[in-house]
């Protein structure tokens, strides 16, 4: 219902009102929206950090219990780089490269700073041992694991066959051997799978995905 309502709004409207939502829910209403506008309110969303609740009030009647509870003399903070990269990290592949590709037309440093904060599928390695055994325990789909790990390096395969039991490891192993051919895309949607767990786990709070580069205290 929000989503076909929001159709007929501007694009900073869009913007805006995703910024306030979970990013699971934001992306489930932008699937709904065709590349072009999906491209123009990523933009805006990756560019608006703070509204001024005089506008959240007019263009968002959805955060209206919300901005009552905020001071009205205070900007309020939401979108940006790591709001767009969260909301693309519950979006397919193709729709997350189509709106990457346009956003790096119209601004390159902002396009790396989303790409910057995107899950891969080798972020996995970010997970520690007691990490993985928590995200296997939940992964109970071994057909599904068996086609991510298809084409994956040695590093990153032990990193999952290393959690679990030996088990399933010959039995995910065995499954990888007999299986045929693969497309790229049903390799990307079984990633995609495991991508999404990773982050319903890590809004629980369960597991923490580090990455390369970026120092934690």
């Amino acid at each position: 219902v929000l989503a076909s309502l929001l159709q007929h709004e501007s694009p900073q409207t869009v913007a805006v009102t995703l910024a306030f939502m979970t990013p699971k829910k934001a992306a489930d209403i932008l699937k709904f929206f065709p590349g072009e506008l999906q491209a123009s309110v990523a933009y805006r969303l990756a560019n608006t950090t703070k509204t001024h609740p005089d506008a959240i009030k007019e263009i968002a009647r959805v955060l209206k219990k919300k901005y009552e509870q905020r001071d009205r003399s205070e900007y309020s903070e939401a979108g940006g780089a790591e709001a767009l990269a969260n909301i693309l990290n519950h979006m397919d592949k193709s729709q997350e490269e189509n709106i990457l590709k346009e956003l790096e037309a119209n601004s390159p440093e902002l396009a790396k700073q989303v790409k910057e904060k995107l899950y891969t599928f080798e972020d996995v390695l970010g997970l520690d041992q007691k990490e993985m055994r928590i995200l296997i325990n939940r992964l109970s789909d071994d057909e599904c694991l068996s086609m991510a790990l298809r084409g994956a390096g040695d590093e990153l395969r032990n990193h999952f066959l290393n959690a679990m039991s030996r088990n399933r490891a010959a039995e995910i192993m065995d499954m990888m051997d007999i299986r045929g051919k693969l497309t790229l895309r049903e390799i990307n949607d079984a990633r995609n799978m495991i991508l999404n767990l990773i982050r319903e786990l890590e809004e629980e709070g369960t597991v923490f995905v580090k990455k390369d580069g970026e120092e934690y205290i």
